[in-house]
């Protein structure tokens, strides 16, 4: 989940700065709305969208930072006349024409008025801002603190009285706008260190500079109460021990962080008639919509959030409605909560709604391509799932979230069966310091997915093993290499067990399945329950199916219900729970394929215990349709019935033919209906020999998988075999 505060570092005001409070940190530049005579067009990266602009707009800038000089200070001598005040017009002036904060000129601009003026905070605002919009990594984050700090020590020598001002009607027009001008500045800088604080895993720094904000207590400023809902919340885990403003348990933090929200509105009902009163309408109007509103959305995102992680869906529901819909940050918030709902149809269209509505300057992967691959990876669309995570990647790079979606791909391409590439990717993430930049992440939900993936890619290394070779403990390689593989696998599900007991918050995240702060989805549940007890585990998910407000996740629990009872023994009792699972009422059967195929395969390995021949071949050719991709490394043996076509040259068939011997398929005659049929064949072209093959799917007639091998491929048998389950090493 994201923080709805978390994005903004300057904001919009018009005929006062040219700065938005969310474009700041991209960069990005708007110019004020209200002079419509001077108005510029910027795109989104703070440059002209034609070089042709430049020309015939630049007398009309020139124009325009002469006003702002003349409006925003009218006439230096008119409202100061010292020789300081007309150094800060001009430092101000300097500022509010500042395109790219990125661009080195920025750079140059911050050390001009810091030359100009080294007492005035503002040239030491705009060094700090060019270093925080060029941070990509944790060094760049530290690196950029000491500049706010800077920044916040210059204004509080020489500027702190301003913060003092209340009575804002006492005021003319041009003093209002310098003096909630300059709030706005010193309340961006503390937010700006709250956010990198948090970022950096230092939350009683970020604690001690909310606590300051809440003291100077501006009058429009509900900005603290949003910060510590959302530091509470992120935090909730943690005990004073820990963190010393905590309080003891997960449930007490949580109900603090909801609290604040009723402090937010306090606050905004006293203050807001007596402010909208005091300030002139257009100057009021900008407060409303990028400060006072903000604040108010900002504290209302925590407050669904918490009711959504509590799984009280008609508040969460309430909370999420009221939120603006626009804003990427809520849609990708949104389609978390739908995904911990199981409406992954809306989930989809609220990550993507997200991901269109993104700042094309945002710096760091955005989580929401990671919930949509594992998305994909539900509908059984494996190059989608690694598709959204790639271009990602391509566009973004090395960034803030990079570990993250190494890990996603590591998860895709265990699903795609390509295990060295899922090993590699993998690698990346445990080697990469990851920076849980803007979102409710933790460093112990990464490093538990890190040691579930690597459980899982043992798991499926050993399940290849014995698909590859049915005489595969014949082989010293293969004990060879089971003595590496079991000391990383018990060392991983050592850490995973060992972790998720003594986690505080198991019940709510993972129990619940799909909940809303997993890092995990079901399917990679299992593995670590299995080797709990399978009583203790039975009990709470037969009272989680009963009570858990979420009616689409309700199948889910009879899944893992089916599952342990089969390892209690009692497979007629989970034979009968699984099949159950096919009717309920809130199936997708098209996003929901990796939970069908679950229970198909599940249902064959109850079967198959039973000797209930029919069952057992009827759930394993539907595990095969569904989800062909799983079945090499499923406990079941697959069969196929084995035909050659009319060829010109048979003999290489024959060749491979016994070659295919070797792996975990049952080579079936052409009698028996149930299951698929493979054709081969060989053609001959000028220059080479191909291979062609078929599967044909029971009492269809078109092909369900199809392709083509060169007859010289190295490991052709291996290849083919593979391809069979549309798996492409």
């Amino acid at each position: 989940m994201k923080s709805k505060s978390n994005d903004s570092i300057v904001d919009r005001m018009p005929n006062i700065s040219c700065f938005s409070i969310s474009d700041a940190q991209t960069g990005k530049c708007s110019y004020p709305s209200q002079l419509p005579a001077f108005s510029v067009s910027l795109d989104c990266n703070g440059v002209y969208s034609q070089w042709s602009e430049w020309a015939r707009h630049f007398s009309k800038i020139f124009l325009l930072l002469l006003l702002l000089g003349i409006q925003i200070f009218p006439g230096t001598a008119a409202i100061a006349d010292t020789a300081a005040e007309k150094k800060r017009a001009t430092i101000d002036s300097i500022f509010y024409s500042i395109p790219d904060f990125k661009s080195a000129d920025a750079l140059k601009a911050a050390y001009i008025c810091q030359k100009i003026d080294s007492s005035y905070y503002v040239g030491y605002l705009i060094e700090a801002y060019h270093l925080d919009v060029r941070a990509s990594d944790e060094a760049g984050l530290r690196k950029v603190i000491p500049y706010y700090l800077k920044a916040r020590e210059i204004f509080e020598q020489h500027a702190a009285s301003v913060l003092e001002v209340s009575n804002y009607g006492a005021l003319s027009e041009d003093d209002q706008a310098r003096t909630i001008q300059r709030q706005r500045d010193y309340r961006n800088i503390q937010a700006s260190l709250i956010q990198h604080y948090g970022n950096l895993e230092m939350p009683d720094s970020a604690y001690a500079v909310i606590m300051q904000l809440r003291k100077k207590n501006l009058s429009f400023d509900t900005l603290p109460f949003g910060r510590l809902g959302w530091l509470y919340y992120r935090q909730r885990i943690f005990t004073p021990e820990k963190y010393s403003f905590l309080k003891n348990t997960v449930n007490e933090n949580l109900n603090y962080a909801l609290s604040f929200r009723d402090s937010v509105y306090r606050k905004y009902e006293r203050n807001n008639p007596q402010l909208k009163q005091q300030f002139e309408p257009y100057i009021y109007d900008w407060m409303n919509e990028n400060l006072i509103e903000f604040d108010l959305l900002t504290v209302n995102n925590v407050t669904a959030i918490v009711h959504s992680y509590n799984m009280q869906t008609d508040s969460a529901m309430h909370y999420w409605h009221s939120l603006d819909k626009n804003d990427p940050v809520v849609t990708g918030n949104i389609g978390f909560w739908k995904c911990s709902l199981g409406e992954l149809d809306s989930a989809e269209f609220y990550f993507e709604q997200a991901l269109e509505a993104e700042d094309e300057d945002e710096i760091s992967l955005s989580s929401e391509n990671l919930s949509l691959s594992v998305c994909h990876i539900s509908a059984a669309n494996i190059d989608e799932a690694l598709e959204v995570i790639d271009d990602e990647i391509a566009k973004k790079g090395y960034s803030f979230g990079y570990g993250w979606h190494n890990l996603g791909l590591a998860r895709a391409y265990g699903y795609a069966g390509l295990l060295q590439k899922s090993a590699d990717h993998l690698e990346k993430a445990i080697n990469f310091d990851e920076i849980h930049y803007n979102t409710s992440s933790r460093e112990d939900q990464y490093r538990f997915l890190s040691y579930l993936l690597l459980l899982l890619l043992v798991e499926r290394q050993q399940s290849l093993n014995k698909f590859e070779d049915t005489r595969y403990w014949t082989k010293v390689s293969y004990w060879q290499d089971m003595v590496s593989m079991m000391l990383t696998k018990y060392t991983a599900l050592f850490y995973l067990v060992n972790a998720l007991a003594n986690n505080p918050e198991r019940d709510i995240v993972f129990y619940h399945l799909s909940a809303i702060e997993s890092s995990i989805t079901f399917d990679e549940l299992w593995p670590i329950i299995e080797n709990f007890s399978a009583k203790f585990f039975l009990n709470r998910f037969t009272r989680l199916l009963e009570s858990d407000p979420r009616l689409r996740i309700r199948k889910y629990y009879r899944y893992f219900i089916g599952k342990l009872l089969m390892k209690s023994g009692k497979n007629e009792e989970a034979y009968q729970m699984l099949y159950n699972a096919f009717s309920d009422d809130y199936w997708d059967e098209e996003r929901e394929k990796l939970l069908s195929a679950r229970l198909h395969e599940a249902c064959a390995m109850a079967a198959r215990e039973l000797d209930w021949e029919r069952e057992l071949h009827y759930h394993l050719k539907q595990l095969y349709e569904i989800y062909p991709q799983l079945v090499p490394f499923s406990p079941l043996k697959m069969a196929f019935h084995l035909e050659f076509e009319d060829s010109q040259n048979i003999e290489p068939l024959e060749t491979l033919r016994g070659k295919l011997d070797a792996f975990k398929i049952d080579w079936l005659d052409l009698d028996d209906e149930d299951f698929p049929t493979v054709k081969l064949s060989v053609a001959t072209s000028d220059t080479s020999q191909v291979l062609a093959y078929q599967v044909l799917l029971p009492k269809k007639e078109d092909g369900f998988i199809t392709g083509s091998l060169a007859l010289d491929t190295k490991d052709l048998a291996k290849k083919l075999v593979y391809r069979l389950f549309s798996i492409q090493p």
